[in-house]
């Protein structure tokens, strides 16, 4: 669920908040925020660009999102190998 707090636009998750907010802060705490509200809610910033989820239900999902997003993530990923 979207919402928007003090000007930034989050998305709040009431599954596994501890486990999504951790990987969340390991992949883009750099420059984006993920905050616990208790201890089954996290918020944590909107990230710019499009949602693959949303792409992928409308049929307009390509394989070069799903490159450039794999290449995204490989790329932070490497960071934490060094």
């Amino acid at each position: 669920m979207e919402k928007s707090r003090r000007d930034r636009r989050v998305v709040v998750k009431r599954r596994k908040p501890l486990r999504e907010m951790r990987c969340f802060q390991m992949l883009n705490g750099d420059r984006f925020r993920a905050k616990v509200i208790n201890s089954r809610t996290v918020t944590l910033d909107k990230l710019p660009g499009g949602n693959l989820w949303e792409h992928m239900n409308r049929g307009t999902l390509t394989p070069r999102m799903l490159k450039a997003a794999g290449n995204e993530y490989r790329q932070r990923a490497n960071q934490f190998c060094r």
